[in-house]
């Protein structure tokens, strides 16, 4: 190749880099390019957060996350009371973080913050051999920092555990009976020694309990008390359709008719009869917030016999 041709050629090869330097410091193209990178980082900022929102959906519907709700805050102590379902996964996991993230929404739709780091009691309604609680236990035994394991399995009225209790006082079968059913004159009677028969479930002190955190009970941080059983419907639904009776004035009625809005059914008939005599404990020890009306025997509107099939949750 002669001199002349590669002088020709490096002059060939200047004139394009200085066309391209050229162009691009063109205002023009500079624009163009930086719309193409925010093209291109807007696109992947939207398949993040679609990606995101498919977990979520899915952690909210492939679990029981969707029953949680605040029940109650304090905001001197700003402690905080949930209801809702299990906290463990089908591979036996403790899902906190999912956990933390779903109170924080549910706390976010009463307008209330509740922030990241937060002490938390976690109040187990399920009962003895289910794997859950041990696998609950086990999480705070190894993270003590994190919050404290509390068990309060709740069992209901059923034949299992009344009848030779309460057959040795009545000829009435309770199981079969709705409170109303029992004659005027002794109604009153059996309400008042519900605790002698039928407090299986210790409510009286069990709610106290609950609530006397839910206020008193001071840390460094916010106290988170979680109360649940499997599905946050019929064990979380006797223990709180009973503590908006003693705690926020419902009637059993509208206590009940609220428990059907957080999991569209009713919760089944064990829980709901011991909710009914948990009623007419408080109507007949005047601790009833509507003492001039007695509902506690309203079934029509839930359930008024134990011979409807369903899952025990």
């Amino acid at each position: 190749m002669s001199n002349s041709t590669i002088g020709n050629l490096e002059n060939d090869l200047e004139s394009f880099m200085d066309k391209d330097v050229k162009e691009s410091s063109n205002p023009k193209n500079i624009k163009k390019k930086l719309k193409l990178v925010c093209l291109i980082l807007t696109m992947i900022l939207i398949v993040l957060l679609i990606i995101s929102f498919i977990t979520f959906f899915q952690i909210f519907k492939s679990s029981y996350f969707s029953h949680i709700r605040l029940v109650d805050h304090n905001k001197n102590s700003n402690n905080f009371l949930f209801r809702g379902g299990k906290i463990v996964n089908d591979n036996g996991v403790f899902t906190y973080s999912e956990l933390k993230l779903m109170l924080q929404l549910q706390a976010m739709r009463k307008n209330i913050k509740l922030q990241d780091d937060f002490y938390l009691i976690d109040i187990c309604l399920l009962n003895e051999g289910d794997p859950v609680v041990d696998v609950e236990r086990e999480f705070f035994e190894k993270n003590p920092h994190l919050g404290e394991f509390i068990w309060y399995p709740i069992l209901g009225l059923s034949e299992n555990n009344i009848s030779d209790v309460y057959n040795n006082r009545t000829n009435n079968n309770i199981m079969i009976d709705q409170p109303r059913d029992f004659p005027d004159d002794e109604i009153e009677l059996v309400a008042k020694s519900w605790l002698d028969w039928g407090n299986f479930d210790d409510l009286p002190n069990r709610l106290e309990n609950v609530h006397h955190l839910l206020n008193n009970l001071k840390k460094d941080k916010p106290v988170v008390i979680y109360v649940h059983c499997r599905c946050g419907c019929d064990r979380t639904g006797e223990f709180f359709a009973s503590y908006y009776m003693k705690y926020q004035q419902k009637t059993y009625t509208e206590a009940m008719k609220y428990d059907l809005t957080i999991h569209d059914r009713y919760i089944v008939y064990e829980n709901q009869l011991m909710t009914q005599w948990y009623c007419e404990y408080l109507f007949y020890t005047d601790q009833y917030p509507q003492s001039e009306i007695n509902d506690c025997g309203n079934c029509e509107d839930f359930r008024c016999n134990s011979t409807i099939p369903i899952h025990f949750e």
